[in-house]
């Protein structure tokens, strides 16, 4: 089915545009840019150079995906982009960056779900099934794991990794990864507790909860040093496929971990 464009949109004659693609009034799709099959863009959203998006997308009215990154050091000059992957929706005045590496990507995967004025910030991964909700601020170089939830107004911290189905409450400010399955809240992050409720939607079983208890308790109850747990853990072969997950999301933490709150 041929792609329904606005007649006042402004498309470059450069970017590739899928079938079954709809366009909204006064949109501006730049060059090299190139829109996948079944994706809507609302009016007055802009689509920036090297911005790359897969199908089945929804993106609305006023949505800027793929503008300069914020990054004062940032050569206009380099060529950086946004990889967008299939199924996601971003909401009003959302905007996400691209890349300020050297040939870099900000690269946001599946059916994710940016809510209206969330921000992602240049070489960022968000991997599958994340929401970040309403004003959530993501900064530089940030890895979201998969089903992950930022709620309103979350400000994270650069080169931070949030874990997968880690649930991180409103106004919450994050400086440190965020160990898989946790609940976060308050300023500064404190860890309260899995993030039980998320994990049984997810459809885990009382064991896989009871395994990723566990695995918080490893760390939390450790009373030596990093390298100590390192060389106790890394390659110990009895620990389950969850805990496994996270003793190796501990060992390649950057930033230090999120306390658990006493």
């Amino acid at each position: 089915m041929p792609s329904n464009i606005h007649s006042t949109a402004i498309v470059s004659s450069n970017a590739i545009i899928g079938e079954n693609v709809a366009i909204g009034a006064y949109a501006i799709i730049e060059d090299d840019v190139r829109i996948g099959d079944n994706t809507s863009i609302g009016s007055h959203a802009i689509i920036k150079s090297h911005t790359y998006i897969g199908n089945n997308n929804t993106i609305h009215d006023h949505a800027m995906l793929g503008n300069l990154p914020q990054d004062i050091s940032f050569d206009k000059n380099k060529i950086t982009h946004l990889v967008i992957g299939d199924n996601n929706e971003f909401r009003e005045f959302c905007n996400v960056h691209r890349a300020s590496a050297d040939n870099g990507k900000t690269i946001i995967k599946n059916n994710c779900y940016i809510m209206a004025c969330g921000h992602v910030a240049h070489d960022c991964i968000i991997e599958d099934n994340v929401i970040i909700c309403n004003g959530a601020l993501v900064a530089g170089y940030v890895k979201v794991g998969k089903n992950a939830f930022i709620s309103g107004n979350v400000t994270v911290h650069q080169f931070c990794t949030i874990g997968t189905f880690a649930m991180l409450g409103g106004l919450t400010r994050i400086p440190q990864d965020i160990l898989p399955y946790s609940l976060v809240m308050s300023t500064p992050a404190t860890v309260y507790k899995l993030n039980i409720v998320g994990l049984r939607r997810a459809g885990f079983s009382s064991e896989d909860i009871a395994e990723a208890n566990h695995a918080h308790d490893i760390w939390y109850n450790w009373n030596l040093t990093k390298s100590d747990f390192i060389a106790r853990y890394k390659d110990d072969d009895s620990l389950s496929s969850i805990t496994k997950e996270v003793v190796n999301f501990i060992i390649e933490s950057k930033r230090g971990i999120t306390p658990r709150h006493s």
